[in-house]
This record gives C-alpha cells, structure tokens and sequence, in this order.
C-alpha cells in the first residue's frame, strides 16, 4: 500500500475530527482510493456491483484535485463517506435506499458537529432538504462535476 500511495496510484483518507490530534491517530483505519476508476475494471468486471464504489471513487478524485482539498471520512454511529479539513460533510448514493440512509446520515453528523449544511451527490436527484435549521443539499453527479466548490456548496442558501 505504501509504495502505491508514494507513486500516486492510491489516496487514502484518515479519519475525521476537528481536533488535530485526534486526526494523527494512526491507529484508526483509512479509506482508500484510487487515481482511476479505470483500476476497477481491470480487477473486477462486474460492473453494475462496483457502480457506487466507482462513483464514490470519481467525487473523491474531484474532490482532491479539482476541489484541491484533503479529504476525510467519519464513522460514530453513522458513517460519513467524505469530510472535508473544514468539516463540511459529502455523502454518496446511487439508488435511493442509499439515499435515504444516507440523509438520515448527514443530519445526524450535522447536529452532533453543529454543521449547519452538508451534500450528498447521487446518480440523478437535485433536491433540498432541510431539518433544525440544518440543510442537506442532494446534487446529481453531473452537476457535482460540472460546477465549482462554491457554487454546489452554496446550492439552496439562497
């Protein structure tokens, strides 16, 4: 692993937490991703299994090289697919019970955070949720990949 990491084959990301100390506990286990989804073909061939690992993989390279940021997850009793250094939460979903589990996800890490947004990007649902004055902004992928960091993070705050 070390060595793919040190020829940018793969990325990981470390847990979250607003403490910096908490965040060099190397204890902890690291996601990992890679710099191509082209990797999970030649791996595995089953594509429609893979669909949301695929599509976790492209918003996570986005994230790092568009969005230029480190990128994070969290797990308490829920589980946050991608946090960024500032806290702001993103979840991935394809089908909808996905999505639903997901939303429920994002609220509960919005309140225990006192995080007033988070975005969770599916396949093809552009919806605005908001619940104790907390929002969930749900961005199909292609507009997730299309618009800018402050554009989708400014999405329903108008």
């Amino acid at each position: 692993l070390a060595y793919l990491k040190e020829v940018y084959m793969l990325f990981t990301a470390g847990s979250f937490s607003f403490s910096p100390a908490e965040q060099l506990n190397t204890t902890k286990a690291k996601k990992v991703f890679c710099v191509d989804n082209g990797f999970f073909a030649a791996i595995n061939t089953d594509m429609k299994k893979d669909f949301a690992k695929k599509m976790r993989n492209l918003v996570f390279q986005h994230l790092r090289f568009q969005w230029g940021k480190e990128l994070f997850y969290w797990k308490d009793k829920a589980e946050i697919d991608l946090v960024l250094p500032d806290g702001y939460p993103v979840q991935v979903a394809v089908n909808e019970g996905e999505i639903e589990r997901a939303v429920s996800n994002l609220f509960y890490y919005l309140n225990q955070h006192n995080q007033p947004r988070g975005l969770l990007v599916s396949w093809n649902k552009l919806q605005i949720l908001e619940e104790n004055e907390r929002t969930v902004v749900i961005c199909p992928l292609w507009i997730f990949l299309s618009k800018d960091e402050n554009e989708v993070r400014g999405y329903g705050s108008d």
